[in-house]
C-alpha cells in the first residue's frame, strides 16, 4: 500500500486546480487506507484550513457509521479536505448539506445529470448511489476545532467493479450518463465549486444552499425508516428544518425531530 505522499501527482493536480483555496495544501496518494482519516491527523497537527487530501484508491474507505466504502483504483474520486468554519457546534452538521448540495449542483451543471439527494448525505440517481458525503470533526468543550469534510464519488465504474452486492443499488456516473468522463477535470470543477459556495456561506449563510438541498431531497412527504442506535423509527417526512434536521410524524401523529448525526440506515419505509 502507497503510503507516501506522492510529490509529482501532486504537482500535476496541483496545475489542475481552478481555486486558490481548496487544495491550497495539498497530499495526493496513489493508495491510501483513508483521506479521512489522513487529514483528521493533519487537521489536529494544526494543517490549515483548505488543505485537501486525495487518492486514487482507498484500502479502508468508510461512510457513516463505519460503514464500508468501496474506493476502486483509478475509478471514483476520493477526497477529504479539512474545514475551519466559523459556526456553532450544534450547526455543524450543516456541512454534510453543503457538501451534498454543492457537489449535486456542480455535477448537474457540468454533466447534465440531475442528483437527487437522500436524507442525510447520499448522492442519487436513478434511484442508484453514485456518491456520499463523510463529515468527522472535532471540538473541545463548545468549541470546533475543525471539521474533515470525505467525499466518495462513483465515476468510471462499470458493473462489474462493484461487488455482487453493490451491483443493483450502486451505479457511477459514466454509467448514467453513457459517456466518458475526464475523472479530473470533473474534480477540479466540483473542488472549484465546492471552494465558492463554501467561502458564499461563510459571507451569507447556509439559506442559498439550503434551499436548493431541500428542493433536491428525496425524502420529502415520504414514508422511511431509520435506526438510532438499537431503535428503529417509521414515519412520514414533514419538512427538513434549517439546521438540517428532519421532522417526521410518526404513525400515531406525534411529531419529531431527528438529528442527521444520531440517525443510520435510512431507508423508504417499503424497502426491506
Amino acid at each position: 500500500m502507497t503510503m507516501n505522499d506522492n510529490i509529482m501527482e501532486r504537482e500535476v493536480l496541483q496545475s489542475l486546480l481552478k481555486g486558490r483555496f481548496f487544495g491550497s495544501r495539498l497530499h495526493v496518494f496513489d493508495t491510501i487506507d483513508s483521506t479521512n482519516r489522513f487529514a483528521k491527523t493533519l487537521a489536529a497537527e494544526g494543517e490549515p484550513e483548505g488543505t485537501l487530501v486525495y487518492a486514487e484508491a482507498q484500502t479502508e474507505g468508510r461512510g457513516r457509521w463505519g460503514q464500508t466504502w468501496e474506493s476502486a483504483h483509478g475509478k471514483g474520486l476520493w477526497f477529504s479536505i479539512i474545514l475551519r468554519p466559523a459556526v456553532e457546534i450544534e450547526k455543524a452538521t450543516l456541512m454534510t448539506v453543503f457538501a451534498a448540495t454543492s457537489i449535486a449542483v456542480g455535477i448537474e451543471k457540468i454533466l447534465g445529470i440531475e442528483i437527487s439527494i437522500k436524507w442525510p448525505n447520499d448522492l442519487i440517481v436513478q434511484n442508484k448511489k453514485v456518491g456520499g458525503i463523510l463529515l468527522e470533526m472535532s471540538h473541545r468543550r463548545n468549541q470546533l476545532s475543525f471539521i474533515v469534510m470525505g467525499a466518495g464519488l462513483n465515476v468510471c465504474h462499470t458493473k462489474e467493479d462493484f461487488s455482487p452486492n453493490l451491483r443493483e443499488s450502486a451505479a457511477s456516473l459514466e454509467m448514467i450518463a453513457g459517456f466518458k468522463i475526464d475523472r479530473m477535470s470533473l474534480f477540479t470543477d466540483i473542488l472549484f465549486r465546492l471552494e465558492q459556495d463554501y467561502q458564499r456561506a461563510q459571507k451569507e449563510g447556509f439559506d442559498f444552499i439550503l434551499n436548493e438541498w431541500k428542493e433536491r431531497n428525496s425524502f420529502l412527504n415520504t414514508d422511511i425508516t431509520f435506526k438510532i442506535s438499537d431503535r428503529n423509527i417509521r414515519g412520514r417526512v414533514k419538512e427538513f428544518r434549517s439546521n438540517g434536521d428532519l421532522l417526521l410524524i410518526r404513525p400515531d401523529g406525534r411529531e419529531e425531530t431527528y438529528r442527521s448525526n444520531e440517525v443510520c440506515e435510512v431507508r423508504y419505509a417499503d424497502c426491506h
